[in-house]
């Protein structure tokens, strides 16, 4: 939870890197409860190491997909950085059981086709029974968006409830001057501008389908109600019988 005391929150549009506070302190206030956490092991993703753009992609998934977990408050992170698992299997799931895992997350990045893909699997310890074993999609620079798939697959098929790191905010800043309806993803990551109408938008609200953003908008003097096109971008006002 991010608490910005004084000023007006701010992001740079368009940018790809995280939210940030340029005007004040930014408070960080973490909640424990008493939920037990579930040991989970993270093998090293298995790649070609002879494509460094496929090492690199690769690691920034698992990277993703560990701090994903983490803050989900709902496991306890068991690292390999050793990738003996990306290369030999033998005794892998009765070495984490013993280690205490609960639970095992392997992944394999790879071209096919032309096209690259993640292909992970969840098992369940000691048994090792397979929960998850799925091809993910990774299209440009959608590597954060495949993390963040994978993780909620994970905490849904581990704790029987949904995840939330695909989950996106939707906010207003005024990096710009004027105030802009803006969208980033749970982790603060994504940060892009959903309007640049150039006058005062506020109160954004998503539509059930989160494809849209309904928001109120000052134009002429006159405070109106638009819909925002996520995907697209195209806005669409919505006609009323008076202004307000």
């Amino acid at each position: 939870v991010y608490i910005i005391p004084g000023g007006e929150a701010s992001a740079q549009p368009g940018t790809s890197g995280s939210y940030s506070d340029t005007t004040g302190p930014v408070v960080r206030l973490g909640v424990k409860g008493g939920r037990r956490t579930i040991p989970i092991a993270l093998a090293a993703f298995a790649r070609d190491s002879a494509d460094a753009d496929l090492n690199q992609l690769a690691e920034s998934i698992s990277a993703v997909l560990s701090e994903d977990l983490r803050n989900s408050a709902r496991f306890d992170i068991l690292a390999d950085t050793s990738r003996l698992d990306a290369v030999d299997r033998g005794g892998l799931l009765d070495r984490w059981s013993a280690a205490g895992a609960r639970a095992l997350v392997r992944g394999e990045v790879r071209r096919r086709l032309g096209k690259t893909e993640l292909f992970a699997t969840l098992f369940r310890l000691p048994d090792g029974r397979i929960l998850i074993g799925k091809t993910y999609r990774v299209d440009g620079d959608r590597s954060r968006r495949v993390a963040h798939h994978l993780s909620d697959d994970i905490v849904s098929s581990l704790t029987g409830h949904p995840g939330v790191a695909t989950t996106r905010i939707a906010f207003v800043a005024s990096r710009s001057g004027r105030k802009e309806i803006y969208v980033m993803d749970y982790d603060g990551y994504g940060v892009r501008p959903v309007t640049d109408d150039r006058t005062i938008n506020l109160s954004p609200t998503w539509s059930p389908d989160g494809r849209q953003i309904a928001y109120t908008s000052l134009h002429g003097g006159r405070w109106e109600l638009f819909i925002a096109n996520v995907l697209s971008g195209g806005t669409t006002p919505i006609r009323t019988s008076s202004g307000f």
